[in-house]
């Protein structure tokens, strides 16, 4: 996912996903073509885990330089298309786009490499259900998600697998979809999806703490949000956040 705070251009994933970049050359699409990632990598994960297993947080960013500096910042989530929500909106309806695996194959067309999107819509869970499977709503985000119970402009559908949409945004449309009218805003990042148990969910890291660990890291960010922080009418400003 493409935000930009400011002029200042980050690429924001599943930490997990970026962490391949050992092995691979990995790129980002632009509508100038597939651009290598390159700038300061870091990671943010939780400080209560006691394995990756148990990270859910695992967001991965890149302070994208080089090339990125031509980049045009339309192109980016920015800050007024961010939702500074930061609290639990379990009648809203959030949307996901990502790209599972599953979709993707006989992706080569020709001298092409095409990439097939997947779309779903599910309301925000509960609070009972955070506390029942231990997240903390101020950092997670838990969408209802039951592959074999979607429905599609067509009725009941089975959904693909979810592998494969890592890293994938997570944008909140408001309390009903049909009469939204506004935009939707970026309100996280996916990064797991939990298919076992009685209850079955996508858990997204909210885009809040996100952007705090960016302003903790760079003075520059900083500086941005307490400048872009005055377009938030009622808003009070967090300038950093732990996440636990």
């Amino acid at each position: 996912m493409l935000i930009a705070i400011g002029p200042i251009r980050f690429l924001i994933s599943a930490a997990h996903v970026l962490d391949v970049r050992r092995d691979y050359q990995l790129v980002a699409g632009t509508r100038a073509g597939l651009v290598p990632l390159a700038g300061d990598f870091t990671r943010l994960y939780s400080t209560t885990a006691l394995s990756a297993a148990e990270d859910h947080v695992d967001v991965g960013i890149v302070r994208l330089s080089g090339a990125w500096d031509a980049v045009a910042l339309d192109q980016f989530a920015q800050w007024l298309e961010l939702d500074h929500s930061g609290k639990i909106l379990a009648d809203h309806t959030f949307a996901l786009l990502g790209y599972p695996l599953t979709k993707q194959r006989d992706s080569i067309e020709g001298s092409n490499l095409v990439a097939r999107a997947y779309r779903m819509a599910a309301v925000e869970s509960g609070k009972r259900l955070y506390e029942q499977e231990g997240y903390d709503p101020k950092v997670n985000l838990l969408l209802g998600f039951d592959r074999r119970k979607m429905w599609g402009i067509e009725g009941p559908v089975t959904a693909p697998d979810l592998y494969g949409v890592s890293g994938g945004g997570l944008w909140r449309f408001g309390r009903r979809l049909r009469d939204t009218i506004h935009p939707p805003r970026l309100s996280g990042i996916a990064i797991e999806w939990q298919k076992r148990g009685r209850y079955k969910y996508v858990v997204g890291t909210r885009i809040e703490p996100i952007v705090a660990s960016l302003v903790e890291r760079y003075a520059d960010v900083h500086d941005a949000v307490r400048s872009l922080a005055r377009m938030l009418p009622n808003k009070r400003l967090k300038l950093a956040a732990r996440v636990d």
